[in-house]
């Protein structure tokens, strides 16, 4: 793809993403390279926020723009932690999640309740969402926190990969693929 064409889409791209962000109330809290990290004045705005974008973007990235991709992680929490940063984990997390959308806005079991509460527990059902499991956030920690271990480690591989994650082998591959569309490394 031409250059310049690129960057007339991300230009494109990006102004479509903060006009949403305006109609939903949002700020722009740190934009880098293609990346926003936004904050909400409710919930229901930031999931309402990420339909919105998706909607407009989700299928013109992968059908004119290969080289684009949509990804859309949402969590929450408290600002202040034992890590250094303010809102580091939250942020962590929705990077995390971002890293395993393919095609799907993906968010945490918190903000799937606190939407549905904000909005008289009206379900949160939507075609690209995909609401993890407070199980599926930990399967994603362990695997995120012990794949940034060891990526370097020449001798890894999935034997360890699945041992020091505490599960065999096809759990791992059946939990890789379900939540993240890739497989383990060397099965």
């Amino acid at each position: 793809m031409d250059p310049n064409h690129m960057i007339g889409e991300l230009l494109n791209y990006n102004r479509s993403i903060l006009q949403s962000i305006d109609k939903f109330l949002g700020r722009v809290v740190r934009q880098k390279s293609g990346n926003f990290l936004l904050s909400f004045n409710s919930v229901t705005n930031a999931v309402l926020c990420s339909q919105d974008v998706f909607s407009k973007l989700g299928g013109v990235s992968k059908d004119k723009s290969p080289d684009i991709q949509l990804c859309i992680g949402l969590h929450v929490g408290v600002p202040v932690t034992e890590k250094d940063g303010i809102f580091e984990d939250t942020i962590k997390l929705a990077e995390r999640f971002c890293s395993m959308a393919h095609g799907k806005i993906v968010l945490s079991q918190e903000v799937k309740e606190l939407y549905e509460s904000e909005n008289l527990n009206v379900k949160l059902s939507h075609k690209n969402i995909k609401a993890l499991s407070v199980g599926e956030e930990k399967f994603v920690n362990q695997l995120m926190d012990y794949t940034e271990k060891e990526w370097t480690n020449a001798a890894f591989n999935s034997d360890h990969f699945s041992k020091n994650l505490g599960y065999s082998k096809s759990q791992l591959y059946r939990k890789m693929i379900g939540l993240t569309g890739s497989r383990p490394i060397a099965l």
